[in-house]
């Protein structure tokens, strides 16, 4: 059976719409779309054992506005502080690292 072209333009946005779909499962249904604090804790999570520093995250303190947005961070991205509280991170970074950051002001007394 041929198909003439008002049945192409019929037929193409489904087929337009199953496309978007299997991008969309592909890319695992995430929105690609992240906060800077978050591509700052992503950023830390991918450098190796060998290699990271307690100061890997000091952009993320800068850039991570409020603590509920630093706990979503971590969750998103746990490894960046390999198991350790975030918490209690945090208020050591602000307390001795070289930020003074709005983050800070919510976890300092």
């Amino acid at each position: 059976m041929m198909l003439g072209k008002r049945h192409l333009f019929t037929i193409a946005p489904g087929f337009l719409l199953l496309a978007l779909i299997s991008l969309a499962i592909a890319c695992g249904g995430e929105s690609v779309s992240e906060t800077v604090c978050e591509q700052e804790f992503r950023k830390a999570a991918a450098i190796d054992d060998m290699n990271d520093t307690v100061t890997d995250l000091d952009r993320a303190v800068r850039f991570c506005t409020t603590l509920d947005e630093w706990v979503a961070a971590n969750i998103k991205h746990p490894a960046a502080l390999d198991g350790a509280s975030p918490l209690v991170y945090l208020q050591n970074r602000c307390r001795y690292g070289p930020t003074q950051a709005q983050v800070c002001k919510e976890v300092l007394p």
